[in-house]
């Protein structure tokens, strides 16, 4: 019994040995003949994508108007649009401007110019340099060159109105009217009492105000269609000593019937004279 299952199974190899050499016997004949192996298979890939390009942060924006701009406002505005900022004194005397206190005169690039704003990333984007002075002073004529300190106006005989105009043109902010007589009633708003007139005005016309945010000019003025006090404070005439109301001439420049003028013995007959 084991002797015929050996015999089978011997039976069985001998017949897969012979069929794979009847199968590579002529693959061998034919690269000998040839004299050459047979090629190995090829294969072909795609070409590699080439590296994606790098995002561009940047764009060319028109640069706006800082002048006139408190330093750290200018620094925020600068920065929300991209840009890269920096400063220094627009005077001769190169101080190291303080962004609390200093004010833009001028700016490179100028207004209106294009310049590359990167908000994403500021190393990439252009700066602007502002020139600047302390906050209140005039700015120079031009960037590094000295102050021109502008001179107080003349103001005396103007309305209490032309008198603010042309010292707020200068910069004047803190303007203090005081009535030159004791006697009259100056209204606290300045819209009630334009139309007063300056008798005095200090400091004087045509002193260097070096700095006229804080500069202090003191108004002493009086109704209209009244004369100046000789001196500020000071009530020129008097009583006709007669004891009764004067009427008032008609070419007095007063602004209604109801208007009355603050001037001893003379009234338009009104109830409270």
């Amino acid at each position: 019994m084991s002797v015929s299952r050996c015999t089978a199974r011997g039976t069985v190899l001998a017949v897969r040995a012979l069929t794979a050499l009847l199968v590579l016997a002529p693959l061998t004949a034919c690269a000998g003949a040839s004299g050459r192996t047979a090629p190995s298979p090829t294969f072909s890939y795609p070409p590699l994508a080439s590296p994606p390009a790098p995002p561009d942060y940047t764009t060319r924006i028109r640069v706006a108007d800082y002048a006139g701009l408190r330093l750290d406002e200018a620094y925020r505005k600068a920065r929300e649009q991209g840009f890269r900022y920096g400063s220094h004194d627009a005077t001769e005397k190169d101080e190291r401007p303080r962004p609390t206190g200093w004010a833009v005169c001028f700016q490179t690039p100028a207004a209106g110019a294009y310049a590359q704003s990167a908000p994403m990333r500021s190393s990439e984007a252009d700066a602007l340099d502002f020139a600047a002075v302390p906050f209140g002073q005039p700015c120079p004529p031009a960037d590094g060159r000295p102050i021109g300190y502008p001179a107080l106006p003349d103001v005396v005989g103007k309305t209490s109105r032309q008198a603010y105009t042309a010292l707020g043109a200068i910069g004047i902010r803190d303007i203090r009217p005081s009535p030159a007589r004791p006697e009259d009633d100056l209204p606290d708003v300045a819209e009630k009492h334009e139309k007063w007139r300056v008798c005095q005005q200090t400091p004087a016309a045509g002193q260097e105000i070096d700095n006229p945010h804080y500069q202090i000019v003191r108004l002493d003025l009086v109704y209209p269609g009244s004369s100046c006090p000789p001196e500020p404070g000071a009530v020129a005439g008097g009583d006709s000593g007669s004891g009764q109301d004067t009427d008032v001439d008609t070419d007095i420049d007063v602004d209604g019937p109801d208007v009355h003028l603050h001037r001893p013995g003379i009234c338009h007959r009104k109830w409270w004279c």
